[in-house]
């Protein structure tokens, strides 16, 4: 009985033997499993480290080369920082420069100034003196006195016309070649004043045109016939109809074979009118015969009883700018071409033909001036 028990001893002692042999030997292969983890974690661990300590070198490398650019940079930062100092100097110099400069320039424009107000004082007493001589000394449109109660002055000056002017056709076909100026200008609806309008040809023109146009002239046979035609006509003086109209009120001024008829103190005051009436960047027109033609200041242009002396192109481009016009076109028209066939049958020489057969008439195309330059 003992023996059994004894038997059953050793037997449960030798099962718990086995089962404990059986658990260290799966606690010997987890340390072995653990053991092999370790190991594998520690081979990449040590590759990391070199990765890192490779990486730490380049970074030692980096900051060894940025070191060197910053000990080469410094230098060139302190010049930067010295250059730009010194530009600021020089900068608050030229600014005090600047303000004594302006200073200086307000001094001269105030002194230029009351110049130009004295400039304007004189200018002002010398058109005022100018206006009194011309009401003196000229009348502005000289006037054939009455032959008897059938045959006036003005159906007498409306009969030369006729006779030595040329037809109407023919003059607004002539006057055509002023229409590109014309229609160059830039302000529309415009406003057209004629100046001794005659027969009325250059308003026949500007109204194909659409150009609203108002002609004047002293002769009330002239402008009888133009308002006959539909044409807006005025019989008044000129000059003193200018006067009465209000600056800038038109955009062109035109006077075809005008200025020939008048003084020159007249011709300045109507240019001097014609400046203030017109708007700026409008046109001045004047077109009168050319004394240059020898057949022209010799024979031609003292058909008309009523013209008082030729103006030379010279002459009348000075009365133009001293009114406040630039010239912008001067047109050499209507050349002798009898004349020239005879040059040519008889071999001239160039500058005969011209004094003989060059053109018969010259025109004139202005704009106001902007502004005046200032008297030396």
């Amino acid at each position: 009985m003992a023996t059994m028990r004894g038997l059953r001893a050793w037997l449960s002692s030798a099962f718990s033997l086995g089962a404990q042999r059986r658990l260290l030997e799966e606690q010997v292969r987890d340390a072995a499993r653990l053991q092999s983890e370790l190991e594998a974690a520690r081979a990449a661990n040590e590759d990391s480290l070199l990765r890192i300590a490779g990486t730490q070198r380049d970074i030692l490398a980096r900051l060894a080369a940025i070191d060197a650019r910053m000990r080469e940079v410094t230098p060139l930062r302190e010049r930067v920082d010295a250059l730009a100092e010194s530009a600021q100097a020089q900068a608050r110099a030229l600014q005090d420069e600047l303000r004594e400069w302006a200073a200086a320039l307000e001094r001269l424009s105030a002194r230029q100034s009351d110049r130009l107000d004295e400039v304007e004082a004189m200018q002002r007493r010398d058109v005022t003196t100018l206006h009194g001589r011309i009401e003196t000394l000229a009348p502005p449109f000289p006037a054939l006195p009455d032959l008897d109660s059938n045959a006036t002055a003005a159906w007498f000056h409306a009969r030369v016309e006729a006779e030595f002017r040329g037809s109407m056709d023919d003059i607004r076909q002539r006057l055509t070649v002023y229409l590109p100026h014309v229609r160059s200008l830039r302000e529309r609806p415009a406003h057209a004043l004629d100046l001794g309008c005659g027969r009325g040809e250059w308003l026949e023109l500007l109204r194909d045109e659409g150009i609203a146009a108002t002609g004047v002239d002293e002769n009330e046979v002239s402008v009888d016939r133009c308002t006959l035609r539909g044409l807006h006509a005025v019989r008044a003086d000129a000059l003193e109809y200018m006067r009465r109209q209000p600056d800038c009120a038109f955009s062109i001024v035109t006077a075809f074979h005008l200025v020939e008829h008048l003084a020159t103190e007249a011709v300045v005051a109507m240019l001097l009118e014609a400046r203030r009436l017109l708007r700026p960047g409008g046109l001045l027109i004047l077109e009168t015969p050319n004394a240059d033609n020898i057949r022209v200041g010799a024979t031609t242009f003292h058909l008309d009883p009523t013209h008082h002396r030729p103006v030379p192109v010279e002459l009348l481009r000075l009365v133009v700018g001293f009114a406040g016009f630039e010239v912008i076109d001067i047109l050499e028209l209507h050349p002798d071409e009898a004349m020239r066939d005879v040059a040519a049958s008889e071999h001239w020489p160039p500058t005969l033909l011209n004094l003989l057969g060059g053109p018969r008439d010259l025109g004139l195309v202005a704009t106001p001036r902007l502004a005046d330059p200032a008297p030396a």
